[in-house]
């Protein structure tokens, strides 16, 4: 229902409290970020922003539309960033041979590890005494 771009041109003019400053701040032209705004009045069915020659007010309507729009952005960047990465996601369990799993492996998980996210990755054979982090993210536990 309400467009990210709209939403995003929205807040940067609530901000700032100006619509020149908002389009220098989002890198677009000053008619744009008006159009995206008065699109998202439309889609809102209420005055958000009350302009005239000289100021630049949000109306009680366009201070619950700040908050909203926060909040719908945030979900929509969250969603993106999850959706934009792996879908690998769970946990890899396997055993291997002692000098396999000290010599070749530790560099390939290393490698691997950004394109594997939220996953945890363990071998069964693992000894405590054995457990390393190297260089695998946080997120990951894994001993050999």
């Amino acid at each position: 229902m309400y467009e990210p771009t709209q939403l995003r041109s929205f807040l940067a003019v609530a901000e700032t409290l100006s619509f020149t400053k908002a389009a220098e701040r989002l890198g677009l032209a000053q008619p744009t970020v008006s159009q995206h705004v008065r699109k998202l009045e439309t889609a809102a069915k209420r005055i958000l922003i009350s302009r005239d020659t000289r100021d630049v007010r949000l109306t009680d309507n366009g201070d619950a539309m700040a908050g909203f729009a926060r909040t719908i952005l945030s979900a929509h960047d969250a969603a993106t960033r999850y959706f934009s990465g792996s879908a690998m996601r769970g946990r890899l369990r396997f055993g291997t041979a002692d000098d396999l799993a000290i010599t070749g492996l530790p560099g390939s998980f290393a490698s691997s590890a950004r394109s594997i996210r939220r996953s945890t990755l363990s071998s069964p054979l693992a000894r405590a005494t054995s457990c390393t982090r190297n260089s695998m993210p946080a997120s990951w536990t894994w001993c050999l």
